[in-house]
């Protein structure tokens, strides 16, 4: 293999679509994608556009839960039987008529015939040891004038009656000072200051014989 080698350049030769490129896409394809971008713009530019659902705020919520509406509310009233008394025992239930009481013993009236007569206005009450003075009246004393006299009225006033009579007064000589009435009802101070036996002393009596 002496002979020389000669070496020829390459020259790649040009395509045919090298002066003319080729498209990528077709035109079927080209119109399905600007088809699906319209479509996408149209879903995104309605939901863009169309407004948001409105949230009923908490507090209203809250509220409406918190204040339910007024409920009428009947309210049933029954009213309680009255009580039944209980059946009495038969009986107890015929009641006998209590029987009258005894009035009471009035402890300032002393009731008796005169024991003793002792001047015009003083005399003893049987079964009594006190003195009896009447009340409201004076006649005179032992030895003063008129003071007979006073005592035989008084005397012949008391002669054989009941007397009633009413203590007053106790004097300072421990003395019964006494009201008293004979049994027909005469006051004996009034028959005595009628007669003149013996006069009114109104410091005692506050004139109730008249003065």
């Amino acid at each position: 293999m002496g002979g020389s080698v000669k070496y020829q350049t390459f020259k790649p030769r040009r395509r045919a679509f090298a002066a003319r490129p080729r498209a990528m896409f077709s035109a079927g394809t080209w119109a399905m994608g600007l088809g699906g971008i319209a479509f996408g713009g149209a879903v995104a530019t309605g939901w863009l556009s169309a407004p948001a659902p409105q949230t009923p705020p908490v507090v209203a919520a809250v509220e409406t839960l918190a204040q339910p509406a007024p409920m009428e509310t009947a309210v049933l009233i029954i009213e309680a039987p009255a009580p039944v008394p209980a059946a009495l025992p038969v009986s107890a239930a015929i009641e006998t008529p209590a029987e009258p009481e005894a009035p009471l013993a009035n402890e300032r009236i002393l009731n008796g015939a005169a024991a003793r007569i002792v001047d015009g206005d003083t005399f003893y009450l049987e079964g009594v040891e006190t003195r009896l003075r009447l009340w409201g009246v004076n006649a005179p004393e032992k030895n003063a004038p008129g003071a007979a006299e006073a005592t035989e009225a008084l005397t012949n006033l008391l002669k054989g009656r009941t007397l009633a009579c009413e203590e007053m007064d106790r004097d300072r000589y421990a003395r019964i000072v006494a009201r008293c009435t004979l049994d027909d009802g005469r006051d004996i101070a009034r028959v005595l200051i009628d007669i003149g036996a013996a006069v009114e002393m109104t410091r005692y009596s506050g004139g109730y014989y008249g003065g």
